[in-house]
């Protein structure tokens, strides 16, 4: 494994430490992201679609933070090569609408450019379960 490849999961490990903190985690997540930054979200969440910039970004992740409660990341494995790395993770929380819990594995994809996460995608192994969960 390159160094850059041992500083890109230091990163994205970093993200998921910083996403579970309640006190003012916003800004400095916000510094490992890239300006021109993608952010892909499957389409059947409340919150899918694609969110550029910075500012597409953090209203994707403040979405994100409002569909759920107790939403937590477990990651298992980080994998790295080149410019990519992909994590294998555990995703759970509670829907505020409905009160029902979920817990689903998922991958998510982080691109990087300029030492920066520039592209996000998380694929999933079952948005439907989500979907019921939040109460669409």
């Amino acid at each position: 494994m390159t160094d850059q490849e041992k500083h890109n999961i230091g990163i994205v490990k970093k993200l998921y430490e910083t996403a579970l903190r309640t006190d003012n985690w916003l800004p400095e997540l916000l510094n490992d992201i890239h300006p021109d930054i993608v952010a892909h979200e499957a389409d059947g969440l409340p919150y899918g679609g694609t969110y550029r910039g910075v500012a597409g970004f953090e209203r994707l992740l403040r979405l994100m933070y409002a569909t759920w409660d107790d939403m937590f990341f477990q990651p298992i494995e980080f994998l790295s090569g080149g410019d990519y790395v992909i994590c294998y993770v555990y995703l759970s929380g509670v829907g505020k609408k409905t009160g029902l819990s979920f817990s689903v594995p998922l991958a998510e994809l982080y691109r990087f450019q300029d030492g920066k996460i520039i592209e996000f995608r998380p694929i999933y192994y079952d948005t439907k379960r989500c979907s019921e969960v939040f109460g669409a």
